[in-house]
């Protein structure tokens, strides 16, 4: 089990910025513009995290996505 010191430096590298309640910047520079970094970067952390589930990406045809499109009543 580790000890409280050692818990303690290894949250000092984690990412943390400080701003003031209503400071806080508009936009996020740890997020890239462009709409292909956006989709490689969710691809990337969608994989890793199925890995980190211990499961395999799905397999499936995009006709057998699961999922239900609700369409509003007329």
């Amino acid at each position: 089990m580790s000890t409280f010191d050692e818990r303690r430096r290894a949250r000092a590298a984690w990412p943390i910025r400080r701003a003031t309640l209503g400071g806080e910047p508009l936009t996020d520079d740890r997020i890239p513009d462009d709409v292909d970094a956006r989709i490689a970067m969710v691809a990337t952390l969608t994989s890793s995290q199925w890995a980190f589930a211990g499961k395999p990406l799905p397999r499936y045809s995009r006709a057998e996505i699961p999922g239900q499109v609700i369409r509003p009543k007329p």
